[in-house]
């Protein structure tokens, strides 16, 4: 093997451990959290969600994957929830301390407060979606 080809095999070889030392460190970090970390895509429909979840709303990350927040809202504050969680993505900005209701699977109402950051394509011209706590 030339000298090259090994410093290359070794540059993916450290690329491959820091993606899996990056991936365990957001682990280790959303099991830790008190918070529920979510992920949604460009549509507000869960990617991604830490059990605490089910701490605060009694379902299961499965449960709520696909389903947007909106679904877990009461008539009218899903409408404003919603025309607010839009006009903040097409303007590709985070958020913070935006306040909702949300219906515990039990049928109690919740009062949450969401923070959101979001996440772009590579080249920065597509919204992929948000994520937050």
């Amino acid at each position: 093997m030339k000298n090259n080809e090994f410093s290359a095999a070794t540059e993916v070889q450290l690329s491959e451990e820091n993606l899996r030392s990056s991936a365990q460190r957001f682990q280790d970090i959303a099991s830790a959290s008190a918070d529920w970390l979510w992920e949604v895509d460009a549509n507000a429909c869960y990617t991604f969600s830490s059990d605490n979840v089910q701490d605060l709303l009694g379902y299961t990350p499965a449960e709520i994957l696909g389903k947007t927040p909106f679904d877990f809202m009461p008539s009218g504050e899903a409408e404003r929830a919603g025309a607010e969680f839009y006009a903040t993505a097409a303007r590709r900005e985070p958020f913070r301390k935006i306040d909702s209701t949300l219906r515990h699977k039990d049928g109690s109402l919740r009062h949450v407060q969401t923070n959101g950051v979001p996440f772009l394509s590579a080249d920065g011209r597509r919204l992929l979606g948000y994520r937050g706590m």
